[in-house]
């Protein structure tokens, strides 16, 4: 397996995963739609102004991805931080999923980052996530609540 940085040409193989990604987490209580468009636009603003890594096979095959945003802490500017929006290793992939992190993990620490915030949806094996994230180093940081308040047309 093989990690490196998304590009250009990475672009239809990315939108897909993400499509995939949102088809696995019921997120219908929000009333969003995820379609290539959407889809295309958040692979295109993470991959050009911040961070998108692809796991691939030995032959090429993009299996998976992580991107995020990169940024400061709210509370302190001088705190830089990956934020991440998206983290989706194939099913048959799966248990790769470590090597991707830990290669997130080197990335971060090249670009002289002080913090990783990965996150998860709910609906999405809560307890699998957690024990997965925590032996990897990382602490419970947040828990967050969404009401969707506007209905749809």
């Amino acid at each position: 397996m093989i990690v490196r940085k998304a590009t250009a040409s990475d672009y239809d193989v990315m939108v897909d995963l993400v499509i995939q990604f949102f088809k696995e987490n019921d997120l219908s209580y929000l009333c969003i739609d995820i379609d290539i468009v959407s889809a295309g636009k958040l692979v295109s603003y993470v991959t050009d102004k911040h961070l998108m890594l692809v796991l691939t096979t030995d032959d090429g095959e993009i299996v998976g991805g992580v991107g995020g945003l990169l940024t400061t802490f709210l509370f302190n500017n001088e705190t830089k931080l990956f934020q991440q929006i998206f983290f989706y290793v194939s099913e048959d992939y799966r248990k790769h999923s470590k090597f991707l992190l830990d290669s997130l993990t080197k990335t971060c620490k090249s670009i002289n980052l002080d913090n990783i915030i990965m996150g998860y949806i709910s609906d999405s094996k809560l307890d699998k996530l957690e024990r997965f994230y925590k032996i990897q180093g990382f602490k419970k940081f947040e828990t967050q609540f969404i009401k969707r308040i506007k209905k749809r047309n």
